[in-house]
């Protein structure tokens, strides 16, 4: 499968979003999101106004499946760890990164509130999270909201959950931006895009 300028392997019991046409416009809008502020878009002299500058962050890519959104933030960010609990998808974004030669994306094939409870407080800059239908849930915002980073870029495919997680995140973080993507058409359903800042203090 091409996504951008990576060409992902996918397997039979993976999650692969299947509205293609609308996929690449929401990886961009979640890289936007992470690098906001990092001045991602502005050229340093000399330099095309096609080249990206990598910036100085450290991203945590929770519910990471195959690696599509690491991989596509590879270029802009210092690292990203991504983190599945599905072996056969933490195998394929391992074949995925190699593929694309991608060297600073590392690959935790763990529970994602086993390994949060593992983190120290600010060791990310920003997250992001694509959990399941469930969403988060209470524990998985507990350690968040313990971990501190500046930023958590949140996509979701279920409304009533995410509001869930907005409400238990709320001590820490402020919703600053939220979009919506038809990715499925004549349903009711619809994937978004929520970004949330830290509360300063």
């Amino acid at each position: 499968m091409r996504v951008g300028s990576r060409t992902l392997a996918i397997g039979p019991n993976t999650f692969f979003q299947n509205n293609v046409h609308l996929l690449l416009p929401l990886l961009d809008d979640i890289a936007d999101s992470v690098a906001k502020d990092e001045g991602r878009a502005t050229p340093a002299r000399g330099e095309s106004s096609f080249v990206v500058r990598r910036s100085s962050l450290v991203v945590a890519d929770l519910y990471g499946g195959v690696g599509t959104i690491a991989l596509h933030l590879a270029d802009q960010v210092a690292h990203v760890t991504c983190v599945e609990s599905v072996e056969e998808s933490a195998q394929l974004a391992e074949r995925n990164i190699a593929a694309n030669r991608v060297r600073n994306v590392a690959v935790v094939a763990a529970d994602v509130l086993a390994f949060l409870r593992d983190q120290s407080i600010g060791q990310f800059d920003v997250v992001v999270a694509d959990p399941p239908r469930v969403g988060l849930g209470p524990d998985v915002c507990r350690e968040l909201l313990r971990l501190r980073p500046r930023r958590l870029v949140y996509v979701s495919c279920n409304a009533l959950s995410q509001l869930e997680d907005a409400r238990a995140l709320a001590p820490g973080y402020r919703l600053v931006e939220l979009r919506g993507y038809d990715m499925f058409p004549q349903t009711p359903h619809l994937e978004a895009l929520a970004v949330f800042d830290r509360v300063r203090g």
